[in-house]
């Protein structure tokens, strides 16, 4: 990899990345590599960022609450309660489905 090339060469531990008009598209660090190399098995989206998921539970703004995580990018939302059968999982799911197909 050539960026860990770079950064060991020149002993830097910050690598920027610049696209053709000079403006800054990315910051690489040593341990960005590091984490790459040695914790494969990581779940990733295509860019490279780790997976992020949140859990709501069913009383409330559930909904509102599933809509705002959803525009906020994260990649799952889990619904939960402690018993695991309520009619309120179904609701904030079938809530959420309806707003956000």
């Amino acid at each position: 990899m050539a960026a860990e090339v770079i950064l060991q060469v020149n002993k830097i531990e910050k690598l920027p990345v610049v696209d053709k008009d000079f403006k800054l598209v990315r910051l690489i660090t040593f341990i960005d590599i590091t984490k790459l190399t040695q914790k494969t098995k990581a779940n990733k989206d295509q860019i490279g960022r780790l997976r992020v998921a949140a859990a709501v539970g069913v009383k409330g703004d559930a909904v509102e609450r599933v809509e705002a995580l959803v525009h906020a990018g994260v990649d799952a939302v889990i619904i939960g309660n402690a018993h695991g059968y309520s009619k309120g999982e179904v609701a904030v799911l079938k809530g959420g489905k309806t707003e956000l197909p």
